[in-house]
């Protein structure tokens, strides 16, 4: 899940209703749906999808800090 969250490309854009100052930041639903296979079409992105994956990617690494933080304390004694 955080290798694929890694390598996804993200991207800067503004949509063509917003005023040109107005800036996003993400992934292309195109890389996300490729990158994880969630979601009825690679047309449209579901934050229910997104948020899933942050919720995920927020876990592994939660796991990780802890495995190192072990390891860290590990090597100390």
């Amino acid at each position: 899940m955080l290798e694929r969250l890694a390598d996804m490309p993200l991207s800067v854009w503004t949509y063509g209703f917003d005023h040109d100052s107005v800036r996003h930041l993400g992934p292309m639903s195109q890389d996300f749906a490729t990158a994880f296979g969630l979601g009825s079409t690679d047309r449209r992105m579901a934050m229910v999808d997104a948020n899933g994956v942050c919720m995920a990617s927020i876990q592994a690494l939660y796991r990780r800090v802890i495995a190192l933080e072990a390891e860290v304390e590990r090597l100390r004694a």
